[in-house]
């Protein structure tokens, strides 16, 4: 007769090694879900920064292109924006009543929330000595945890009109 092993069950050994494999694999799934659930907030925040950006810009050359503006006389675009000229100036144009209005401030938007988005533009003379030119930098700027994240665009406008 043939001798039969002693098999009454799964040992001590194999169940930690199968509790540990399952306890990495798992470690993994979540670390894998929370850097997918962080690229996404950053991506969608990226995107939205873009946006409003180009917003700002368009908000910009509406103000210049709107009736009764002249380029740099009374009432001028250079002259009612004398306080948005220079490197450490934040302005922001404000849209929300019937005329568009000049502020020296950043925008907030979602204030108080994890998506909050600060936003303001600054103009500069792009070539010295061509008052004819200038460039509008809109700037948005949020934080993804302790980290500052921002989106930052440029264009240039001229005095079209010749005025």
């Amino acid at each position: 007769m043939r001798n039969k092993l002693n098999q009454n069950g799964i040992g001590l050994v194999e169940t930690i090694a199968a509790l540990g494999v399952t306890v990495v694999v798992i470690t993994s799934l979540v670390s894998l879900a929370l850097f997918t659930l962080r690229s996404s907030i950053n991506s969608k925040l990226f995107l939205e920064g873009t946006k409003m950006a180009n917003e700002e810009i368009e908000l910009v050359r509406a103000y210049r292109d709107s009736s009764g503006m002249t380029w740099s006389g009374t009432p001028g675009f250079i002259s009612n924006m004398s306080s948005c000229f220079g490197g450490s100036a934040k302005c922001f144009i404000d849209a929300s009543g019937n005329t568009l209005t000049v502020t020296a401030s950043n925008e907030v938007f979602n204030t108080g929330t994890p998506t909050e988005l600060k936003r303001f533009f600054r103009l500069s003379y792009p070539d010295t000595g061509n008052t004819n030119l200038v460039r509008v930098e809109v700037e948005v700027s949020w934080n993804v945890g302790n980290i500052a994240k921002y989106s930052h665009n440029y264009t240039e406008l001229a005095n079209w009109k010749g005025n």
